[in-house]
């Protein structure tokens, strides 16, 4: 990465966009079957990403926070960590989703 606000910001995006796998359809947020699915801990991953993360994210280029390389680095290494978990996780799910049967689609079509 070339620059050091870009690290929290794409670390951060990509545990999200992760986490948005485990959403349901009923529940916007998957963080918390994320956690349980991969282990992951919230404040890990707040305290060492998305505090730095977050003004890039919102547009609020004047708080941004000064990373170290240190940091940079624990950024990096816990972004690979929960894509690595994710990618184990993912490997034990079954190839073919199961059968949809009538009465699944009956109650699809009738919660819309």
């Amino acid at each position: 990465m070339t620059e050091e606000a870009d690290c929290a910001f794409l670390c951060y995006r990509a545990i999200e966009a992760l986490c948005s796998s485990f959403q349901s359809r009923g529940d916007r947020h998957g963080w918390p079957a994320m956690h349980v699915a991969l282990g992951t801990d919230r404040t890990q991953i707040e305290d060492t990403v998305k505090t730095f993360a977050d003004p890039v994210r919102h547009g609020n280029w004047a708080s941004i926070k000064t990373s170290t390389s240190a940091q940079r680095n624990a950024m990096l290494v816990l972004t690979r960590e929960i894509l690595s978990r994710y990618l184990s996780w993912a490997n034990t799910l079954p190839e073919d989703p199961p059968e949809r049967t009538e009465a699944d689609v009956a109650a699809t079509e009738g919660s819309g």
